[in-house]
């Protein structure tokens, strides 16, 4: 379940990287919600080959920092997760598995649907 959670956040997070959006077509790099949750990704300072800091709350008072890279273009291509750490939190177990987070993972760009595929399953956002 935590993972299924995990894979969700990532998926919002390679979403919704900055840029700006149009009624018709919504840049990749924007905000974006879940289409199976009220979970919100946002990539609004990212960029293509930019390797930006991004940080998952894990819902138990830990947060994870990781780096987001996406390459492609907007409407195709491959990001990864990678340098996942635990950065702080008052969990009481500390670290819940930071490093799990690290991935790779493909992604889908039509219209105002962005689906994300990676060995966590798949995600659609708007």
């Amino acid at each position: 379940m935590r993972y299924a959670s995990l894979s969700i956040c990532l998926v919002i997070m390679l979403s919704g990287c900055g840029g700006s959006d149009s009624s018709s077509d919504k840049d990749l790099f924007s905000l974006w919600t879940a289409t199976d949750s009220s979970l919100v990704l946002d990539l609004t300072n990212g960029d293509f080959s930019t390797p930006t800091d991004f940080f998952f709350d894990m819902g138990n008072g830990a947060l994870c920092g990781c780096t987001l890279t996406a390459f492609g273009s907007q409407a195709s291509g491959t990001y990864t997760f990678n340098s996942c750490t635990y950065e702080i939190g008052s969990s009481s177990r500390g670290d819940p598995g930071c490093n799990a987070l690290n991935h790779t993972g493909t992604y889908t760009k039509s219209g105002n649907v962005l689906t994300t595929y990676d060995s966590f399953g798949e995600a659609t956002f708007r």
